[in-house]
């Protein structure tokens, strides 16, 4: 997606590899002394200096004029079930910052003033990346009749991309983490569980005992100790080798 954005927003890309918007350009510098037609015959230095202003006030409108444009274009790379936990991310997550900020929600506890408005406008941190900037003096009258509807609905109405992306990630790192605990049970059952079929060789049963160790490694799961993995698996063969477990219990 990164170089596929690159050739059409140009910087505005920056959100998918740092997780920020672009620097905005910066204004040339001023002149040590003020131009004059003494120092500036035929006003050239002055022309070039107007020039550089205007392509830095172009280059920034051009940025802001994107933002809705790319937030169309991620929106349509995403499926409905990844829509769905979208919606519930931003829904959480605005909730969350309107309790931090001070201002309820639910009516119970006071009304939604300029101060809440200011306080929830200044959540948003672009150092840590962390909280949204979707929500503020702007978004609605009082938070005493917010909805999980009016909430998303502000978030499409900014769409903005950069607070759009950051609920993609944060809703599939979950994801991720979800399911690499799965994976983890699902492998520490498979261990704790694992038979020898009653007419399956040895040979063949001791591979997939040695594979379902190889998956608890793989899965970040810490292994038992050989002496433990030792009995594991005589406790896991076939009734051929009853004689073999009642010797090894006797001694």
């Amino acid at each position: 997606m990164i170089s596929e954005t690159q050739k059409t927003y140009g910087r505005l890309s920056n959100i998918f590899i740092n997780g920020k918007y672009p620097p905005q350009a910066p204004l040339p510098p001023a002149p040590a002394l003020p131009f004059t037609d003494e120092n500036d015959p035929g006003g050239i230095q002055r022309e070039l200096l107007k020039q550089r202003v205007s392509d830095k006030v172009k280059l920034d409108a051009k940025v802001e004029e994107l933002k809705p444009k790319l937030y169309g274009f991620i929106k349509q790379h995403l499926s409905r079930s990844s829509m769905t936990q979208i919606k519930r991310h931003v829904v959480e997550k605005v909730t969350d910052l309107a309790v931090e900020a001070g201002i309820n929600i639910d009516g119970n506890n006071g009304e939604y003033d300029n101060n809440d408005a200011d306080n929830l406008n200044s959540v948003y941190d672009e150092d840590t990346n962390d909280n949204y900037s979707f929500v503020g003096s702007d978004s609605v009258a009082s938070f005493n009749t917010i909805t999980a509807k009016a909430i998303w609905d502000n978030f499409e109405c900014k769409a903005d991309p950069l607070n759009l992306w950051k609920a993609i990630r944060s809703t599939h790192q979950t994801a991720r983490l979800m399911s690499s605990r799965l994976d983890q049970d699902k492998a520490t059952t498979s261990y704790f569980t694992i038979k020898q079929g009653e007419t399956e060789v040895l040979d063949n049963y001791k591979l997939r005992f040695d594979n379902a160790i190889d998956t608890l490694i793989a899965c970040g799961v810490a292994i038992p100790r050989m002496d433990s993995i030792v009995t594991r698996f005589i406790e896991s063969l076939n009734s051929d080798y009853n004689d073999l477990r009642k010797d090894i219990k006797n001694c």
